[in-house]
């Protein structure tokens, strides 16, 4: 399910609809740190 909060990456939302699984899921530990470097104008991890 895409959501169009996350602006194209529907990573965060399948994140999202794990629940508390995703925070034992890599790829979604992958598309946070990717989402916070983007907030933050850090460089990519």
């Amino acid at each position: 399910m895409e959501v169009a909060g996350y602006r194209g990456d529907p990573e965060l939302g399948r994140c999202r609809d794990l629940g508390e699984a995703a925070k034992d899921d890599p790829a979604c530990r992958q598309a946070w740190a990717r989402a916070r470097a983007h907030f933050f104008g850090e460089a990519r991890p």
